[in-house]
């Protein structure tokens, strides 16, 4: 949700415009707003509609824009305090305390010599509800300890097991992409240290109790996506039946490239991926826009300016974001167990869903919290959108 307010009226700060006064009752003195400043704020609520039906409470983006007249240094900090209490006054915001007010990013202060007239000082003053998203250097089955909610949709890349054949058919085999240079630092090496720990029995185990219960209306039951080697489909979906999950089906994504290519002069080259939709009972939610849906989806990669890379196994944000867009609305929770690069709860960000994600390996951890999901970046967007 993103709402916009025009106060047009000179911008004002309550730390300028203070008056010091003296309590009748136990003679001491202390610091109120002025006169004039009341004024202000009784005068800004005017401008400050529609009003929602009740103060907002969520978690909240709240950027400013202040157009002064002059180049004149002002503080900004100040400023927003008074824009802040305006808002809170006006019964827009329930308060300006940093679990509502989450960010202030995209606020500052600008010259603009032709509309210096005090009807253009305060403008654009935007608010965007921001999705929660959490990334835990943790085992998911810690689930507990974080006190996160239930999930509509839980969604993860869990490990192939494919264990020192992990970089086979793939050309970094070789120093140089060449065999004539020798076997590279990553020949026979598994992609992660912890492939051979895990243990689909005890993921199925804590799935099933990461997701809400069933509900009893149609339309609205929870799923579980599990990308997995092809090898593994009717694993994971027999394993799924021992904890509920009576019922699943395939999905398949296709690419237009292959990461075999040492043994293109040999035989067909795989190029397609593949997951498995599991859900209890009644048919999960599903969001299909009145169109027919296809259990195959176009494998498109990241743009490389977008989205880093940072991880051997990264899927591109744009296929979890559309699977989070099919199973879930607005609003609702994904979480993902392997977040490994952190690409679905990326996603899941930028659909407007709260997301949760477990990663034990300590360098995708801070790979993942310092380039896929900084979202400080969300500035410069939201400027352009003020200004």
């Amino acid at each position: 949700m993103i709402q916009k307010y025009i106060i047009s009226l000179p911008p004002i700060t309550k730390k300028n415009s203070q008056q010091i006064l003296t309590n009748h009752r136990t003679g001491k003195p202390f610091i109120a707003p002025s006169r004039q400043y009341k004024k202000y704020e009784q005068t800004a609520m005017w401008y400050l509609t529609p009003k929602p039906k009740a103060p907002l409470s969520g978690r909240y983006r709240v950027a400013t824009v202040f157009y002064m007249p002059t180049r004149r240094k002002v503080d900004l900090t100040n400023l927003m305090e008074a824009a802040h209490d305006t808002l809170v006054a006006a019964k827009i915001l329930a308060d300006d305390n940093n679990a509502i007010i989450a960010s202030v990013d995209g606020s500052r202060v600008m010259y603009d010599k032709k509309n210096h007239a005090p009807k253009f000082s305060l403008k654009n003053w935007r608010m965007r509800q921001m999705p929660i998203c959490e990334l835990y250097h943790d085992n998911f089955q810690n689930y507990k300890c974080y006190g996160i909610p239930h999930a509509q949709l839980v969604i993860a890349d869990i490990p192939y097991n494919i264990g020192e054949n992990a970089y086979a058919s793939n050309p970094v085999w070789y120093n140089g992409g060449d065999n004539k240079n020798g076997e590279s630092k990553l020949a026979k090496k598994n992609f992660f240290n912890t492939d051979g720990r895990f243990k689909i029995a005890e993921y199925m185990h804590f799935c099933s109790k990461l997701l809400i219960k069933e509900p009893k209306e149609r339309g609205k039951a929870p799923a579980m996506i599990v990308f997995c080697a092809f090898e593994q489909m009717q694993e994971i979906a027999e394993w799924g039946k021992q904890y509920g999950f009576k019922k699943s089906y395939p999905l398949f994504f296709v690419k237009n490239y292959s990461a075999q290519v040492l043994k293109a002069n040999m035989r067909i080259v795989g190029a397609t991926e593949f997951a498995v939709v599991l859900y209890r009972d009644k048919l999960p939610k599903f969001n299909g826009g009145g169109h027919m849906v296809y259990n195959w989806f176009e494998w498109r990669r990241d743009s490389g300016k977008e989205y880093p890379k940072i991880h051997p196994t990264q899927k591109p944000v744009n296929l979890p974001k559309r699977l989070i867009e099919i199973f879930t609305d607005p609003g609702d929770v994904v979480i993902d167990p392997c977040a490994g690069s952190g690409s679905t709860l990326r996603a899941a960000y930028e659909c407007g869903r709260d997301s949760y994600g477990f990663e034990v390996d300590r360098k995708f951890y801070f790979l993942a919290k310092e380039k896929m999901l900084d979202f400080s970046q969300e500035q410069i967007t939201l400027e352009e959108i003020a200004t």
